[in-house]
């Protein structure tokens, strides 16, 4: 499809056509952000700006137009055509005697000649043709032959083979009803097999096919003996037969399902099922919902969850073993429609909402159904209600604060608050209105106020600053309005690098303050840090109480799909995706940086939480224990441990690493699992959901309030007794500490350097040196 915008002669956008289309079916094109009511019927959508009224429309074929809507070369102005029979803000239908396109995109267009007109957002008939009032399909004919008499057998047409070598051909089968899922709510159709006594002995053929079908013909139930004549053909990979007549035998009949065993030995074991009834005997676990709500999938594994596989192997030969066996151990459960965005979601029964989610990890039992190979995948529709059983439960998260210094780190998922003052929506990320906002920061603050960390590391935050308006501060407003108060690390620049996220961090003054300024992990501090392409580090050290010291670092790298072919860091297919080389470097010199003490904190204890977007086994994680710093996630949790479900496959990209002195001081770590096992139906965003799904999905609660789970540390830092004049905090005065309070002569009084004032007089001066020379001198005595 090309669309030529304002009366230009050249196309603006060219939208190449996917997949393909059976005889005298329709294609419907959508753009991605149309009503629901178009999206459930799209075979193709398209995010990029469409039609103004104005503009001109062909569909075209190996370069030769075909269909035309509009003229090419002229702006008509708003539109063309009048009243109903507009292009701008109304419906067109074409008419029912209209059966070939308009070739010619240069001549007058009138949209009368050919075209119906209907108010605006009337969908009826979308996806559907009629000519001379018939359907656009081959008009329903008699069998060929009557019931009994010889036809084609099923496994004849399925082959050996990809293909059916009977397709494009009419052809005739006589088989019992397996699968009903008839109307343009299930898949149009329904499912035939073989009787038991007529099935061949070759095991690589498939005695099940599925029947398309129009709406108004012949119903069918499970169990009757149907004889269908119809042309044989491939639909996206899947043998079918498109229906022209159907007649109904007998009633009452059974055919034997097969049984599927997971792990399974190849494709072409599901390959030889495709179309059959089939019986899964195994409990299986739910390894991904991302989908559920789109296309009423859930992705099901044998063994347990499937994990990444550089999460529990080593890149290359190991993670493609690994990997190989994950796509064998695993299949789709389906809804038994073909319909995106369904009004009616099924699982867990008895439908979807915010208070009745199946979480990753619960379990499936009662798997009957039909093997169905659509959009690249095997899947099973169901005929009989799959069991779900919750083994994985929502669970508050420990509030315990007693003895110990709690420090987490959260991807709040682009959290962008518009221009600060109630509007500037959409952003260029996160929440799409106002109302989404505000869904999306009760979602935030309610996990961040459920963590209740003490420190508190920030990714994916806007990077508009730190006055009042920004994103930042939003937060810290946010939490203060219920009770959790929390001030942010300020750092001596208006943003962190030029990206549109940054990293952040909070703190509450209650249990730590500043020590010392941060510091920021740059480009220009270390040129293997890309900060084009990662986010800039922050770091911060803080001083509980009693006086114990710790240095926190948060960072965000660059992630997998990105493209970093500019700087010849491609994907190697060793399954780190791209930019690992990046992220890589990155890490070296995060961890010289830290080595090298940036904020001046004279102590060993640092910890590093950072989104590497790598998994556990991948380079960059593998260089930062290789430097010296401790995997507190694997030391603590272990391999399978998981903050992140991509493609059906958990593992941990969000990270936690201590310096040998600090590992020694940390007690726990968990991931607060409230993001990662949730449906993202669940989440604030209202696209694609009816206005009872915006309400009940939603709930103003922790669940999928992001895509990653958030992390915490516990850590019972050192009590060391605080020494007056002892800076570096080492129990002792020395020259060291003599220097530190040299460099702060003459600054500001601020939170991160108060210390410094010895006499209390609000200013760091001569006063203060003479009063630690006199504390030094005591101290040696």
């Amino acid at each position: 499809m090309r669309l030529y915008f304002n009366g230009n002669n050249s196309a603006g956008l060219t939208i190449p056509l996917q997949g393909s289309l059976a005889a005298g079916d329709v294609y419907v094109l959508a753009q991605s952000n149309a009503a629901a009511d178009i999206l459930m019927l799209a075979d193709q959508q398209n995010d990029a700006g469409w039609f103004n009224g104005d503009d001109a429309i062909t569909l075209v074929k190996d370069g030769v137009i075909i269909d035309t809507i509009g003229q090419i070369g002229l702006d008509p102005g708003m539109q063309w055509g009048q009243n109903d029979l507009a292009t701008a803000n109304k419906t067109l239908r074409r008419k029912a005697g209209i059966n070939i396109g308009d070739a010619n995109g240069y001549d007058d267009f009138d949209p009368a000649q050919e075209w119906d007109g209907f108010p605006q957002d009337d969908f009826t008939g979308l996806g559907r043709h009629i000519i001379d009032g018939h359907p656009n399909h081959p008009e329903p004919s008699q069998p060929s032959g009557r019931c009994g008499e010889q036809s084609v057998r099923i496994h004849q047409i399925q082959g050996s083979g990809d293909a059916s070598p009977y397709s494009g051909a009419t052809q005739t089968v006589e088989a019992v009803v397996v699968g009903d899922f008839q109307g343009s709510d299930g898949l149009n159709g329904f499912f035939l097999q073989e009787r038991d006594n007529l099935a061949d002995t070759d095991p690589t053929t498939s005695e099940g096919i599925l029947i398309f079908q129009n709406d108004d013909m012949t119903e069918v139930n499970i169990g009757d003996l149907v004889r269908v004549t119809g042309y044989v053909n491939e639909y996206f990979g899947m043998t079918q037969v498109t229906a022209t007549a159907i007649v109904v035998c007998s009633t009452d009949h059974f055919v034997t399902p097969a049984i599927l065993q997971l792990p399974f030995n190849s494709p072409a074991e599901l390959e030889a099922l495709e179309g059959m009834a089939i019986t899964i005997p195994q409990t299986l676990t739910v390894s991904e919902n991302y989908n559920l709500s789109r296309f009423g999938e859930l992705v099901l594994s044998a063994e347990g969850r499937l994990f990444n596989p550089t999460q529990i192997a080593s890149p290359g030969e190991a993670a493609a073993a690994i990997k190989e066996q994950n796509q064998k151990r695993r299949i789709l459960l389906d809804d038994g429609s073909a319909r995106q965005n369904p009004a009616n979601v099924p699982y867990p029964a008895p439908r979807l909402a915010a208070d009745n989610s199946v979480r990753a990890s619960d379990i499936v039992t009662n798997l009957r159904g039909i093997l169905h190979y659509a959009f690249d995948e095997f899947r099973l529709q169901p005929t009989v209600p799959p069991i779900f059983t919750p083994v994985n439960p929502r669970l508050p998260h420990d509030q315990n604060t007693e003895k110990q210094l709690r420090v987490g780190s959260f991807n709040v998922l682009n959290y962008f608050n518009g221009d600060g003052l109630g509007g500037g929506f959409p952003t260029s990320r996160g929440a799409s209105t106002q109302t989404e906002f505000a869904r999306q920061r009760d979602k935030i603050l309610a996990a961040l106020a459920a963590l209740n960390a003490d420190v508190l590391g920030l990714i994916e935050i806007e990077n508009d600053g730190y006055d009042d308006a920004s994103a930042i501060q939003d937060l810290i407003k946010g939490l203060s309005d219920i009770g959790h108060n929390y001030q942010v690390v300020t750092p001596s620049v208006r943003r962190i690098g030029t990206d549109e996220i940054a990293v952040g961090i909070l703190y509450k003054p209650t249990k730590v303050r500043p020590f010392n300024a941060p510091a920021i992990l740059d480009s220009s501090v270390d040129s293997r840090f890309i900060d084009s392409k990662n986010r800039p580090v922050l770091a911060q050290t803080f001083i509980d109480h009693q006086g114990a010291v710790f240095t926190f670092a948060v960072a965000h790298l660059k992630s997998k799909g990105s493209n970093c072919d500019d700087i010849g860091d491609i994907d190697l297919n060793d399954g780190q995706g791209n930019c690992n080389g990046t992220r890589t470097e990155a890490t070296k010199a995060i961890a010289d940086w830290l080595r090298a003490d940036p904020t001046d904190s004279n102590s060993e204890n640092f910890l590093l939480m950072v989104d590497l977007n790598a998994y556990a086994k991948e380079d960059p994680i593998v260089t930062l224990e290789n430097a010296g710093l401790i995997n507190l996630i694997e030391r603590f949790i272990g391999m399978e441990a998981y903050t992140y479900v991509f493609e059906g496959e958990a593992g941990y990209l969000d990270h936690a690493l201590a310096s040998n002195s600090l590992a020694a001081q940390v007690m726990e770590v968990n991931a607060y699992q409230i993001n990662a096992d949730e449906p993202r139906a669940l989440d604030y965003n209202e696209e694609f959901k009816t206005a009872q799904q915006i309400s009940e999905w939603y709930s103003p609660s922790p669940w999928r309030s992001s895509d990653h789970d958030p992390l915490m540390v516990k850590i019972a830092l050192t009590n060391n007794t605080p020494v007056r004049g002892d800076f570096n905090f080492d129990q002792k005065l020395t020259g060291r500490d003599l220097s530190l309070l040299v460099k702060a002569l003459g600054k500001p009084i601020n939170d991160t350097n108060q210390q410094f004032d010895l006499n209390g007089d609000d200013r760091i001066g001569i006063a203060d040196i003479l009063i630690w020379t006199t504390l030094a001198f005591k101290s040696k005595q």
